[in-house]
C-alpha cells in the first residue's frame, strides 16, 4: 500500500494528518466549552448568530476530519 492512500483502507495516517487531526479535535473541544457557555448568554440574538456560527464550524471540522481519517476515495488526492 503507497503512502499515497495515508489513512485509506487502514493504512496509518501521515505525520502531517495526525498533527492536522490533533488541531481539530483541540478545535472541536473547544467548540463544545463554547457551546455550553452559551448557555449563560441572555442576549438571544447573539446566542443565535453564535450557535449557528458554531454549528457551522463544527460541520465544517467534522467533514475535514472525516476526509483524513478515510483518506482520498481510489486513492487519487
Amino acid at each position: 500500500m503507497s503512502s499515497e492512500l495515508s489513512a485509506h483502507a487502514g493504512a496509518r495516517p501521515l505525520p502531517g494528518e495526525v498533527e492536522a487531526l490533533a488541531v481539530i479535535e483541540a478545535r472541536l473541544a473547544a467548540l463544545a466549552v463554547e457551546r455550553a457557555r452559551l448557555e449563560y448568554v441572555d442576549d438571544f440574538a447573539f446566542w443565535g448568530a453564535r450557535s449557528r456560527a458554531i454549528d457551522a464550524e463544527v460541520l465544517r471540522l467534522q467533514s475535514r476530519r472525516a476526509a483524513l481519517a478515510h483518506g482520498p476515495i481510489g486513492g487519487v488526492a
